[in-house]
């Protein structure tokens, strides 16, 4: 360990207690941390989630208690909710696409439609280029239609439609969505059993169906509303 190393850790020490001290002077009260009441079903598109299971049960619990206290992005999420949930809502009513992947663009964007990752996904449903172009958008460099919230939308809602028809269960187009209909093919098939049961074993499927229902309770709990 370098002196300069040793030094700021023994100053770490030092002050953390008069941090501590002052901070609890100048608070009278402490907020409360309340645990989320487990919820005895859960369905994601109207699919029951199977909680009976032990490693279902724990990844949900474990979502559902940690992200519960991820105040700064639930609230920024809820503040644009607001102002997209009405333009999206309708055009998944209109495609037939099941409103619980409203989440799905919380979970991708949190609702940023200018939003763009490492992988260059862009917009509020994080569309790849080549996928955006297959689904009638116009990608090239001057025009990018991904950041348009219509017609991303109406694009997003075409691929989830495509991915029912194929595996004919909306769990597992969520975790299509994310990971790839090619790469959900190729596990599906080196399982050698049903797509939909495999794929609910996965941990990506688990704890994405954690962060749709969670997200969908706190929008719609009776403590706080958009």
């Amino acid at each position: 360990m370098t002196s300069n190393r040793y030094f700021f850790i023994v100053l770490l020490f030092l002050y953390i207690p008069l941090f501590i001290k002052g901070y609890a002077n100048t608070t009278k009260e402490f907020s409360d941390v309340i645990v989320p009441e487990f919820p005895l079903q859960v369905k994601f598109a109207n699919e029951l989630v199977d909680l009976d299971r032990l490693d279902m049960y724990e990844r949900f619990d474990r979502e559902l208690t940690t992200l519960c206290y991820m105040h700064s992005s639930t609230s920024l999420a809820i503040k644009r909710a607001n102002r997209y949930f009405p333009i999206l809502e309708p055009i998944l009513k209109e495609e037939k696409v099941p409103t619980d992947f409203l989440y799905l663009a919380v979970i991708e964007s949190t609702l940023n439609p200018r939003a763009v990752s490492p992988a260059k996904a862009v917009g509020i449903w994080q569309i790849m280029p080549r996928t955006g172009r297959e689904y009638g958008l116009e990608v090239n460099n001057d025009i990018d239609e991904r950041y348009h919230i219509e017609k991303s939308t109406r694009a997003a809602c075409k691929y989830l439609k495509d991915a029912y028809e194929k595996y004919g269960s909306w769990t597992t187009v969520a975790a299509s969505y994310n990971a790839g209909r090619t790469y959900i093919d190729r596990i599906g098939k080196t399982a050698g059993r049903s797509i939909v049961r495999f794929m609910v074993e996965r941990r990506n499927i688990s704890l994405c169906i954690s962060h749709f229902s969670h997200e969908r309770n706190i929008f719609f709990s009776g403590k706080i509303r958009i």
